[in-house]
């Protein structure tokens, strides 16, 4: 089993910290949930990604395979979603490229990682 691998991001311009985490299990990255931030993730059982958020903490997003991409974005977009929400704005025909925008500033950070610390 592959050890959970992290790196932080921020979540450009909203000043979000956008911890992504990939390898381990869904378990391992719950235990590391509730070590980070003192929350609690339920059901996780054949996951293979997750994004956890709150108001207070740093997004948490977790893909079982850095390479599964299409799961990646799917939880980056959770993320930024719920960065957005928490600045306020609104999804809406307007707001869009902020939103679009936030995603591939992400995707492009997270891709161009070149170190991934273990996660302790």
């Amino acid at each position: 089993m592959t050890p959970l691998k992290c790196a932080t991001f921020e979540a450009r311009p909203w000043r979000w910290e956008v911890i992504v985490v990939h390898g381990g299990t869904a378990e391992m990255f719950r235990a590391y949930v509730t070590k980070v931030t003192g929350g609690s993730i339920t059901a996780v059982e054949g996951f293979v990604g997750y994004c956890y958020i709150t108001d207070a903490d740093p997004a948490l997003v977790w893909v079982e395979c850095l390479g599964d991409v299409p799961t990646l974005v799917h939880e980056l977009m959770h993320a930024v979603f719920g960065i957005l929400q928490a600045r306020t704005l609104k999804y809406s025909p307007e707001s869009e490229e902020a939103f679009t925008y936030t995603v591939q500033d992400l995707l492009t950070q997270v891709l161009r990682q070149k170190t991934w610390r273990r996660a302790a």
